[in-house]
């Protein structure tokens, strides 16, 4: 008989060679036998047939070391293996049986512990979500305000009444001459694509830049453009076309604007 220490692969690669397996055959299940730990024949020896089953290699590779490990074992060995598999399934039987009681008893404690911790995150989440939602409203009210408050603020800038809103895709001169207020110009309506405008300020250039703002991404098609000044409609922030698009307050904020030439 081979000895307990005798190495699993080289078992299955003297099998190979005699079988006349390929090499590339051989090597797969030589990955096979170390992937699941299989070094010695001693641990061949330890598969019982459940555990054989679970080894992904050929049933006739399976078959023939099995064969090889158990050659020339005395009945005695082979006795003594089984009673030794008997006696774990025995071990594990009692095992799960005990742990099933331990389960059985405590699982009425849990339930109820489990249940008030469900109950109790349940009722966080609803008050989450409703303060979530009082905020939401909140937020969203403060900006419809802060949009009327900023169109009545330009409308004063431009010399136009309270409550005047400019008509969409409209660009208008800047107002402002020698610090009195003169009623808006309207030059030629923007062209508009899905990522871009290209639109005519005070200063006569046909100035290119990007149709989203940079702070919420709200379409700046829909702002006025006064001098040369793009204003979002939303937040109200100002982006100077003639410095590159940049924002006025916000210099590290742009809409990446160039002048066009041949428009």
């Amino acid at each position: 008989p081979l000895a307990d220490e005798y190495s699993a692969t080289k078992l299955i690669s003297e099998i190979g060679t005699q079988r006349k397996w390929s090499e590339g055959d051989i090597n797969r299940d030589v990955k096979v036998m170390q992937d699941q730990r299989l070094y010695t024949v001693a641990d061949l020896r330890l598969l019982g047939p459940e555990a054989w089953r679970e080894v992904p290699l050929l049933p006739i590779v399976k078959e023939l070391l099995r064969r090889a490990a158990w050659h020339g074992v005395g009945r005695a060995k082979l006795k003594e293996k089984k009673k030794e598999e008997k006696n774990m399934k025995k071990a594990a039987k009692m095992r799960y049986k005990a742990e099933e009681e331990f389960s059985s008893s405590s699982s009425s404690s849990e339930s109820e512990m489990e249940r008030d911790k469900v109950n109790k995150e349940n009722n966080e989440n609803a008050k989450e979500k409703k303060k979530a939602d009082k905020l939401e409203k909140k937020e969203a009210k403060r900006a419809e305000k802060d949009l009327e408050n900023g169109e009545h603020v330009l409308n004063e800038k431009i010399g136009a009444p309270n409550g005047t809103v400019l008509p969409e895709g409209i660009s208008l001169e800047s107002p402002l001459a020698n610090g009195a207020p003169q009623q808006p110009r309207f030059l030629a309506a923007p062209v508009v694509t899905a990522s871009k405008i290209k639109a005519t300020a005070s200063d006569g250039k046909t100035y290119e830049f990007d149709r989203w703002c940079p702070h919420k991404g709200v379409d700046l098609a829909k702002g006025p453009l006064v001098g040369t000044r793009i204003i979002c409609p939303k937040h109200r922030w100002e982006f100077d076309l003639a410095r590159g698009g940049v924002c006025v307050d916000k210099p590290g904020k742009s809409v990446n604007a160039c002048v066009v030439n041949d428009w």
